[in-house]
């Protein structure tokens, strides 16, 4: 799940929503909390849950059209952190 990639500032600033739109049934105010949960998937998010709550494909996009909007990958994820990921050791980058 490190591979996911959530800010707030698409969601909030450049869309207009306020905090409460996502923290209150959906999202706890806990950074990293839903991706604790074992139904934090897309399945749960076919479902309503989580994310799926808007991006449902008629108020948001779906996952399954636009996935690297939000996953980006363990590398890039290494990447943006400044970690190195199992996948580059010996790769020759």
């Amino acid at each position: 799940l490190k591979a996911v990639l959530f800010t707030h500032d698409n969601h909030g600033e450049d869309m207009g929503m306020a905090c409460e739109d996502c923290h209150n049934d959906l999202f706890l105010m806990e950074g990293g909390a839903a991706q604790e949960n074992e139904d934090f998937n897309h399945k749960s998010m076919d479902e309503g849950n989580y994310c799926g709550a808007c991006h449902d494909g008629s108020t948001a996009f779906t996952y399954e059209t636009r996935c690297t909007s939000c996953h980006i990958g363990v590398r890039g994820y290494a990447r943006l952190t400044g970690e190195s990921s199992s996948e580059d050791h010996g790769s020759g980058h």
